[in-house]
């Protein structure tokens, strides 16, 4: 499994979600926005929140600083969680298991980085993209799974220059997969939680399944406070818009 060591440099980014505009935009964000950075507990604890609460002893955090992404305390083998960035302003929590944080985890610590960096997002995509054609990032080498349960994603439309809440899913590696080869539909799976669809098609394709609840939030809140009212994210407990918008509810699990 990829293993950064604590000092290494880790870079980050997101291709971007699209999802319909009738239900989930929010306002549109200035490309001019300074990076909002949180507490070590805090992006850990976000981070974790992409797992289900029994899977979370099984996962290693990699939280940002100021040299970089470095992982939290001992290594753990199973997952490797993340807050990836594909904006100043955004959030987007999940966790990789083994086949995608040899393949995946290295496009997105690339990418995370240089956002946070001050570089636009249009820019950063371009150069992934650039990278991922030359082989430069490979493709996972079997099945395997990134969760994305958290009731904290927030992901920034580059094409459409804005921010939008989404809800708790799960993304299964699907590359050289498209919509057509599984008669997949974004809208259907919008309206009909567990239908899958496919998401950036190419080496690092997912397929994807919304669920019906996002993982346990309390850490998260115990851990950020009032930290994640600069992300438009209310702390209230169990009233996280990114599940109201989308329906779901929050797990106690």
């Amino acid at each position: 499994m990829y293993q950064p060591q604590p000092s290494a440099r880790i870079r980050l980014i997101y291709l971007p979600f699209c999802i319909p505009l009738l239900a989930l935009i929010l306002a549109a964000i200035p490309l001019s926005v300074a990076a909002q950075t949180l507490t070590p507990e805090c992006e850990t604890e976000l981070a974790l929140s992409a797992l289900p609460k029994r899977l979370r002893d099984q996962a290693t955090a990699y939280i940002h600083t100021d040299s970089g992404y470095q992982r939290v305390g001992q290594a753990r083998t199973t997952f490797a969680c993340i807050v990836e960035r594909n904006h100043p302003l955004a959030l987007i929590p999940q966790c990789l298991d083994q086949a995608g944080a040899t393949t995946i985890l290295p496009a997105l610590i690339y990418k995370s980085e240089q956002i946070m960096a001050g570089e636009p997002p249009a820019t950063v995509i371009a150069a992934y993209k650039t990278k991922l054609q030359g082989g430069e990032f490979q493709a996972p080498v079997r099945p395997g799974v990134s969760y994305m349960t958290s009731a904290y994603n927030r992901v920034y439309l580059t094409q459409r220059n804005e921010r939008i809440p989404v809800g708790p899913h799960v993304m299964y590696y699907a590359p050289g997969l498209n919509n057509e080869d599984i008669g997949g539909s974004q809208p259907d799976a919008m309206q009909n939680r567990g239908m899958p669809f496919v998401l950036d098609a190419g080496p690092h394709g997912y397929m994807i399944s919304f669920v019906e609840k996002a993982s346990n939030s309390a850490a998260v809140e115990q851990a950020c406070g009032e930290q994640l009212s600069a992300f438009d994210i209310s702390m209230a407990p169990r009233k996280n818009p990114t599940t109201a918008l989308l329906g779901g509810k929050i797990s106690s699990d």
